[in-house]
C-alpha cells in the first residue's frame, strides 16, 4: 500500500492536535485508504504502482562499523555544519588509525574539524576512510535514533550508509554520501 506523501502529513498533523488519542482505525479497500482518528476521517486514494526496490540499495558488507554517542555526534554535527560552504551542508567524516573526525571548510565562515570518540569495527585492509554527508540529512537520520548510542555500518566513500539503533536492528535509516570536490 503506497499512500500520497500529502495524505501522511495530515494525518500527523491531525495526531499532532489529539496527543492524548493513542489510536486510529485504518480501512484498507482496493484503491483508498480511510484513517479515522479522534472522529477525523480522512480518505485518500491509494497510488498504484509498485513499492521500489528499496533493498538492492541496501548494503549487505560495510567497510566500517562505528559506534558513537548520539548527543556528541549531533553536536560535532550542528558545529561542523556552521563552517560548511554558504548553501551547502556538508561535512568530512575521516576514520584513520582507530580515530573518527569531522570537518568543514568555507572560505567565507573558515573552517571545523572535531574528534568524535567512537568504538570502531573494521571489515577490509583499507585502514582509512574519507566519506561525505550533507549534515542536515545524517542529523535527521540520528536524531531519530531512541538511544544513548548510534551505530553507522559505513559501505564505503560512495556508497549507502546504514544508520542503526543498536537496541532495535529492526529499525535503519539510510543516508547517501555526496560527493566533495577537493
Amino acid at each position: 500500500m503506497i499512500i500520497p506523501g500529502r495524505t501522511a502529513q495530515e494525518v500527523i498533523r491531525v495526531a499532532s492536535l489529539v496527543p492524548d488519542e493513542k489510536s486510529a482505525t485504518i480501512i484498507v479497500s482496493e484503491s483508498q485508504v480511510r484513517v479515522r482518528l479522534a472522529g477525523i476521517d480522512i480518505i485518500s486514494r491509494l497510488i498504484e504502482a509498485n513499492f521500489p526496490a528499496y533493498e538492492k540499495i541496501i548494503p549487505k558488507e560495510s567497510v566500517f562499523d562505528l559506534t558513537v554517542s548520539c548527543s556528541e555526534l549531533l553536536t560535532a554535527l550542528k558545529t561542523s555544519r556552521i563552517f560548511s560552504a554558504v548553501g551547502s551542508s556538508n561535512i568530512r567524516l575521516t576514520i584513520k588509525d582507530s580515530a573518527v573526525s569531522m570537518s568543514s571548510m568555507s572560505t567565507e565562515r573558515g573552517q571545523s574539524k572535531t574528534q568524535i570518540s567512537a568504538e570502531i569495527i573494521k571489515h577490509g585492509e583499507d585502514d582509512e576512510l574519507v566519506v561525505a554527508y550533507n549534515a542536515r540529512y545524517l542529523s535527521d537520520a540520528i536524531a531519530s535514533i531512541e538511544d544513548d548510542k548510534v551505530v553507522l555500518f559505513i559501505a564505503g566513500a560512495k556508497k549507502p550508509t546504514i544508520v542503526r539503533n543498536p537496541q532495535d536492528a529492526n529499525y535503519q535509516h539510510l543516508v547517501m554520501p555526496v560527493d566533495i570536490k577537493e
